[in-house]
């Protein structure tokens, strides 16, 4: 039988973190076998996961992580694809040792993530929480505020990449003043923003912005960016969201601050550890403090066109041809 027709391309998903099955396997079309398994890591991972991991030529990490010693366990394994831009699910360095090469898929849930960021400053901005649950005990009086409009604000944003861009751009057209850090802008990113969208330093972003979101990668650069001093120089009432990566904001110190009424709100999509265990959450719960499980980039139309194009580029490895989006890998 052909190679192709028996390769194996793992996807790791869960029922509440799925991989549009459909779209993959209408990529493969025949190249190749689909398998979904529930991958968190090496040490979770029953005998038959074990099992079916080993037999991959391909794997598509949506949950979980990948190390070394995986890897080492899956002598077929010639592709890994991230499920998203993210790589650090991903031993990196371990894959290109082994000249397995890692993709990954920039842009592909920027517009879902962009909106999510909007909609989660409107959340805290409306109070649209607590009046829910004052509501749903038939508190009307309870649910009664005053909120707080974009137009006129200044929105900084941690991070001008294509989902920041979008980002930039929805503010702006919501009457925002908005501006960005990032320590090496690409220019192919900040061009086509609105003309009066600027770059600031680190200190004006934290002094002078009523909201900032996050939409750096995590890098051990970016791990506690924003710490408890970071959170220390913003500006009273301000507006925290974190769509990015759990660790680059200091949970704990961005809700205590929230408590305290030092923050308009805080609200954080990502965790330090996922699925976020309760004595994690715990600390966390207030009325300022918004809390979303990963669900940023979780739309059926971003989940279509990362599975078509992480799909296409496993493929292409297969094949021996160049990926579109390689991260590392042998020949790069």
């Amino acid at each position: 039988m052909n190679a192709e027709r028996t390769s194996v391309l793992v996807a790791t998903a869960t029922e509440t973190t799925p991989v549009d099955s459909e779209a993959i396997e209408g990529i493969l079309n025949g190249e190749g076998t689909l398998r979904i398994i529930p991958w968190l890591n090496r040490h979770a991972a029953t005998v038959e996961m074990m099992q079916i991991m080993e037999m991959a030529r391909g794997l598509l990490v949506r949950t979980g992580t990948v190390d070394a010693e995986l890897m080492d366990r899956c002598p077929h394994l010639q592709a890994i694809a991230l499920h998203g831009a993210g790589v650090d699910q991903v031993d990196v360095q371990a894959a290109a040792e082994r000249g397995i090469t890692v993709t990954n898929v920039p842009g592909g849930n920027a517009q879902a993530v962009a909106e999510m960021t909007l909609g989660l400053a409107l959340t805290l901005m409306r109070g649209i929480v607590p009046a829910h649950l004052a509501m749903s005990k038939g508190d009307w009086e309870g649910g009664l505020h005053t909120g707080r409009e974009i137009r006129g604000m200044r929105w900084g944003i941690l991070g001008m990449g294509l989902i920041g861009k979008l980002v930039a751009g929805l503010a702006h057209a919501m009457g925002a003043e908005v501006a960005f850090y990032h320590p090496r802008p690409r220019p192919e990113l900040t061009e086509g923003l609105p003309g009066d969208v600027r770059a600031v330093s680190w200190e004006n972003l934290l002094q002078r912005s009523d909201v900032i979101s996050v939409h750096v990668p995590l890098t051990d650069e970016n791990t506690h960016l924003i710490d408890a001093a970071a959170i220390g120089q913003m500006k009273l009432g301000a507006y925290l969201i974190n769509v990015a990566r759990g660790p680059v904001v200091q949970a704990e110190a961005a809700a205590r601050a929230a408590h305290r009424g030092e923050l308009g709100g805080v609200a954080l999509d990502v965790f330090d550890r996922e699925p976020a265990p309760g004595e994690d959450i715990e600390p966390l719960l207030g009325d300022r403090v918004v809390l979303t499980p990963h669900l940023a980039g979780s739309t059926q139309e971003c989940l279509r066109e990362i599975a078509e194009r992480a799909t296409r580029d496993i493929v292409r490895i297969w094949r021996g041809e160049h990926p579109q989006h390689p991260v590392a890998g042998p020949n790069l």
